[in-house]
């Protein structure tokens, strides 16, 4: 009991200096929003433990005024089960509107001691996909977060006559 109350005290302390210790918005380009973004969520993989682990993440992103949106995305579980340990690390890639992405993610899974391949797709609060391994295991996953869409760039004010 007392390792889950220090593992929830830790993942939420890293998620706050996640988020005050993130960069302000880099300039981009007219027309584009950058966005850092940092959650915590719980993921759920098919097959494996009742017991979601827990992930901490950051999404760093460019969202144009037409919702197109691209950036990288980090994360990291920890499976909180029967002790705290580093489940996976995670970093990806991701392409698509303000309010769903699909990514492609390359990381290493620490319960299994090899690399993966990730292929998954972002909702608001929700990510879905699946882990490839080389031994040619994949792992379904569901992820929930605490993560909405990315903001677009606000529209420019109307020019007057």
């Amino acid at each position: 009991m007392k390792k889950s109350l220090l593992a929830t005290i830790l993942v939420t302390t890293a998620l706050a200096a996640t988020q005050a210790l993130a960069l302000p918005p880099v300039v981009a380009a007219p027309g584009a929003r950058s966005n850092t973004n940092g959650y915590l969520g719980l993921s759920w993989t098919l097959g494996g433990s009742k017991v979601p682990a827990v992930v901490v993440g950051v999404f760093n992103t460019r969202v144009k005024a037409d919702g197109d949106t691209e950036g990288s995305h980090l994360s990291l579980s920890v499976n909180v089960e029967n002790g705290v340990k580093l489940q996976r690390a995670k970093l990806g890639y991701i392409k698509g509107q303000e309010d769903g992405q699909g990514e492609i993610a390359a990381g290493y899974d620490f319960s299994k001691g090899e690399p993966l391949l990730g292929l998954g797709v972002n909702l608001p609060y929700l990510g879905l996909g699946v882990d490839l391994y080389r031994n040619r295991d994949i792992a379904p996953y569901l992820d929930l977060r605490t993560q909405d869409e990315f903001d677009k760039p606000a529209a420019p004010a109307p020019n007057p006559v």
